[in-house]
């Protein structure tokens, strides 16, 4: 993914807490770490939905 890409998806996870402006001054390391945290948070979320359907 791009940076812009992982920007994208960060925003629509913590939109309402940072803006993309922001977002653009920060070095690709802190988007990709940023990124790397919010895709976890996601796949925990489908796990634990997919565990309470069993």
């Amino acid at each position: 993914m791009t940076k812009q890409e992982k920007i994208e998806f960060i925003l629509k996870r913590l939109g309402d807490r940072l803006t993309k402006a922001y977002l653009e001054t920060k070095p690709e390391s802190f988007i990709n770490n940023l990124f790397e945290v919010e895709s976890q948070n996601d796949d925990r979320q489908m796990d634990s939905m997919i565990c309470e359907m069993f």
